[in-house]
């Protein structure tokens, strides 16, 4: 009986996978891993309806109504439970019932508890019976080796992808301080640039048009906001101290840049759970989604205009084939 109930753990996490994938093509037009870990399973899915199974075994799941409302509660519960614990170790909101009325902290929400409570009573009244024979025809032998091998890629799996989650929470960490430092080195400049733009006998209101003026220069480049300190009789020692504020914040910009390149695993995740949120207020968090969502955008406009490209070279072809010969 345990390892029936190991076989159907894996063979519903996959097709849960399945679903995730499917609905994620039909929505969003695009093929995507959509499961937490990098295999082919949503655990969650596994254990809720193995939950269901033996949980409702005792109350009598011939019963429709008492196996529709024991999956309701069965699958809400351990939707809430995962949602805080993963919530609690991630500091990370993969999904979010927010919006959805009659929610609990955004964890679980009334209608997908019910969606939820439909889809067991589906799987355990029409799909079960047939995944209980298969299960139940493959010879136990062969059985133990196929789950020993499975259960041993799903614990790789689960400590490769805990332990990588935790380390893009530490980078998320590096990029929140080095934002901070920025932004510190920035107002350093933000005062040389101001003071220098202030001069002996000039009129209050004119301070504020010098001062735009010179942050615009500094948008621009270095070299010319120092032309335009000079030419504002800026002393030695300014444009000296701006130019090394400035090259200090050049290469923090540069570390923070290169602090948001995930590796292919805190990638995956990102694309496969876009509206994740941080629970710390995190804005490095934002920063390494809008990144990944930037470098997604340039792929698809490549794509596009590679395609573009060969159809143009098709068309013209085309039309070479169909003037008239000589």
């Amino acid at each position: 009986m345990l390892y029936d109930y190991v076989a159907y753990f894996f063979i519903y996490g996959f097709l849960g996978w399945c679903v995730e994938v499917i609905f994620k093509a039909l929505q969003k037009g695009i093929l995507q891993n959509r499961g937490f870990l990098n295999g082919a399973i949503c655990p969650i899915y596994g254990f809720g309806v193995c939950s269901v199974l033996l949980l409702t075994r005792p109350l009598g799941n011939d019963s429709l109504l008492v196996l529709y409302i024991g999956s309701v509660i069965i699958t809400t519960l351990l939707e809430l439970v995962t949602g805080f614990l993963m919530d609690k170790l991630f500091h990370k909101r993969w999904w979010d019932y927010s919006t959805m009325p009659l929610n609990i902290h955004g964890y679980v929400c009334l209608l997908f508890s019910l969606i939820w409570g439909v889809a067991c009573v589906f799987l355990i009244k029409v799909l079960h019976p047939l995944i209980a024979r298969f299960v139940s025809w493959v010879p136990h032998m062969l059985k133990v080796v196929i789950l020993s091998f499975l259960s041993l890629l799903f614990v790789v799996d689960s400590v490769l992808t805990i332990l990588t989650v935790l380390k893009l929470n530490k980078k998320i960490s590096q990029i929140d301080e080095m934002s901070a430092r920025i932004k510190e080195q920035s107002d350093k400049i933000t005062q040389i640039l101001y003071r220098n733009a202030i001069k002996v006998g000039e009129k209050t209101e004119k301070i504020g048009d010098k001062f735009a003026q010179i942050r615009e220069k500094y948008k621009e480049d270095k070299e010319s906001c120092v032309a335009l300190m000079k030419k504002n009789n800026a002393s030695k020692e300014d444009i000296d101290e701006f130019k090394r504020q400035h090259d200090i914040l050049v290469a923090m910009r540069r570390n923070n840049e290169g602090l948001k390149t995930l590796n292919w695993i805190q990638s995956r995740l990102l694309k496969a759970f876009p509206n994740a949120k941080s629970t710390d207020d995190s804005a490095g968090f934002e920063d390494i989604k809008l990144y990944i969502s930037s470098i997604a955008k340039l792929k698809v406009l490549e794509r596009q205009k590679k395609r573009a490209a060969a159809r143009a070279a098709g068309n013209k072809g085309k039309a070479d084939d169909d003037k008239p010969k000589k």
